[in-house]
């Protein structure tokens, strides 16, 4: 398939992109060629093919955009974008700005036609040419239309005996050498992420009636996961204990992509309506469970701190505070996960963790208002970026681009928490200290992290 063959996908992906994606109703080449031609920017015959398809395809469409397609939050078209160009990292290559991404982030293509994506400050390759992840992005969206089951595996490695025991087949309009993805009926298998094809993980997305199948193929090839949760927000309860070992016949073993966690995914002997439930443990302690398709879920991760007076208790019930084991650990894994970063582990930061590790006051998706522990910051790729982003436009850190191994005035630092817009850092001595990200300030605070939590909460509260 070339890049302009957009009439080689399946007739099912085809019709399901007129039907949800926006569509411009004015291309023209030569707006396109002298937008490009103004601004120095090299218009190629590959970029050009590539727009001329998405201007057919749009012909069949309903809904209207000033992007020559808009899906989701991907909007393909190179003149509503600003006609630029980017150099790559690296070898100095340039790509030309084809798109842009809803949340922030730009798509880009290279004199070859293979297209590159950029959120917060790295270019990846994303697909050899814009059909191909085009045809993903409408494959992932028939798949979240459906509500369909979706795990992710962890052994990449083995996606092709996965494939073979499930009897699903290549699609080749969404595959090439960065990733693969396979289909039958309304089952799909694909390697990677969407917009990380080279990432060591696998998903598969089913109906109700594949989904034993799924979990039969996950446990007879010894593959662990986890399922995506829905919208449907959880209901929060303290810790329990869990007894040993899953009561169901047909499982495979739980463990997340980030952070800490035991436990099985399930197809549920007996139940009707049939289900698949999800159970996390830690330490002997239920932390979580969610059940598919009806999407009810629990997170056993009501606040709780030893040593914090009642009436501070009451204030982290109130502003919504959680305290997950999954995003904690034991001292053993704390030091392997400091040493690994380079950074130095003290008795101060250890107590700290085992003390408030964990807890946290969700903000957003990847961000909190106040955490603590070193381990929610370096373990979850997520928020590690926010903080590495920062630390590296800091002027007022040493080797801000070399974070998490900072330095304040020479001395080396640990990141053991996170403020609104900033990062709490401890130093060799216990002391910590708080970066302010707009500010570019660092601020001593005279206070330990018990007396920290107990300001920023009366703080929070007036707020």
């Amino acid at each position: 398939m070339t890049i302009g063959d957009l009439e080689e996908f399946p007739p099912s992906i085809l019709s399901w992109i007129q039907r949800h994606a926006k569509f411009s109703r004015s291309w023209d080449e030569l707006l396109l060629r002298r937008s490009l031609e103004e601004r120095g920017v090299p218009c190629s015959e590959l970029l050009v093919t590539w727009e001329r398809a998405l201007h057919a395809l749009g012909e069949g469409g309903s809904q209207s955009s000033p992007y020559l397609l808009e899906l989701a939050d991907t909007c393909f078209g190179t003149v509503a974008t600003g006609a630029a160009q980017a150099t790559l990292p690296g070898d100095g290559r340039t790509v030309v700005i084809v798109g842009r991404f809803v949340g922030g982030g730009a798509l880009g293509m290279d004199e070859r036609g293979r297209l590159f994506s950029i959120r917060g400050d790295m270019w990846i390759l994303l697909a050899e040419h814009p059909a191909i992840y085009l045809a993903r992005l409408a494959l992932a969206g028939m798949a979240e239309e459906d509500q369909r089951l979706h795990v992710v595996l962890l052994e990449r490695e083995k996606i092709e005996p996965l494939a073979e025991r499930l009897g699903v087949v290549g699609i080749a309009a969404a595959s090439d050498e960065l990733q693969r993805f396979w289909q039958s009926g309304a089952l799909l298998l694909y390697e990677g992420d969407l917009d990380a094809p080279s990432a060591s993980a696998v998903h598969a997305l089913a109906r109700l009636s594949d989904a034993k199948r799924v979990i039969d193929a996950c446990c007879a090839l010894g593959l662990s996961g986890a399922l995506v949760h829905g919208p449907q927000a959880p209901t929060i309860a303290p810790l329990v204990r869990e007894p040993d070992g899953c009561p169901h016949s047909s499982w495979f073993r739980y463990r997340p992509r980030f952070g800490r966690g035991d436990g099985w995914v399930a197809w549920v002997d007996g139940s009707d309506p049939a289900a698949v439930e999800e159970v996390c443990t830690i330490d002997g302690y239920r932390i979580s469970e969610m059940e598919w398709p009806s999407g009810r879920a629990v997170e056993h991760v009501a606040p709780w701190v030893e040593g914090l007076p009642g009436e501070d208790k009451a204030r982290l019930l109130r502003l919504g505070f959680r305290r997950d084991l999954r995003r904690t650990c034991h001292v053993e894994e704390l030091d392997a996960l400091l040493a690994r970063h380079g950074l130095p582990s003290t008795p101060m930061v250890r107590t700290l963790e085992l003390r408030l590790g964990g807890l946290r006051c969700p903000l957003r998706e990847g961000a909190a208002s106040l955490s603590f522990g070193a381990f929610q910051l370096l373990a979850f790729e997520r928020e590690a970026q926010d903080h590495a982003l920062w630390a590296k436009d800091s002027t007022t850190l040493d080797n801000g681009t070399e974070w998490p191994r900072v330095r304040f005035h020479g001395a080396p630092l640990v990141p053991v928490g996170s403020d609104v817009e900033a990062t709490i850092y401890m130093n060799s001595e216990g002391a910590l200290l708080r970066h302010d990200w707009i500010l570019d300030d660092v601020d001593m605070l005279d206070e330990t992290p018990m007396d920290y939590l107990h300001r920023r909460l009366l703080s929070l509260e007036s707020a």
